[in-house]
């Protein structure tokens, strides 16, 4: 019978098919082109958000790794227990819940490295009680004034 229709169409398909994706690509519109740039544009942002997000992570875990509540640095018994005021708050809901046991061995956990971190300080293994002293002299408010107290009332 002579040479099919599939025989020739296999000959030259893959010519055929490189000319049609360059074709595809070359013919796009401007609005299309300009859709695709936004899109990279914003695939770009977000790995770039998602790289920096990894490396703050990265240096939190560093930092944490370095010691657990002073990063690693000698800091003061009040630098030390402001850290501590200063760090995030935890949400209501992630936060341990003293009536249950997991709740407490968490809450003792934390307390027991908080209070280690206050026994390592240099100012309070040379001086325990001047340093609780200083640390609630800096932190409560003054006491008031021991002026003069009215007697009665009217």
């Amino acid at each position: 019978m002579g040479k099919s229709k599939g025989g020739a169409r296999r000959k030259g398909g893959k010519a055929d098919a490189a000319k049609v994706a360059s074709k595809a690509t070359s013919t796009l519109s401007k609005r299309q082109e300009k859709k695709s740039q936004v899109r990279k544009a914003a695939a770009r942002e977000r790995k770039g958000a998602l790289l920096s997000q990894l490396e703050t992570r990265r240096e939190a875990d560093a930092a944490a790794a370095r010691g657990p509540l002073l990063g690693g640095v000698s800091l003061g018994l009040d630098d030390a227990l402001a850290e501590v005021a200063a760090a995030p708050a935890r949400s209501e809901k992630n936060r341990p819940n003293a009536a249950n046991n997991r709740g407490r061995r968490v809450i003792a956990a934390q307390e027991t490295e908080r209070f280690g971190a206050v026994l390592k300080d240099s100012r309070f293994q040379a001086d325990p009680l001047g340093a609780v002293l200083g640390h609630l002299r800096a932190t409560l408010p003054a006491p008031p004034s021991a002026g003069r107290r009215k007697k009665g009332g009217k």
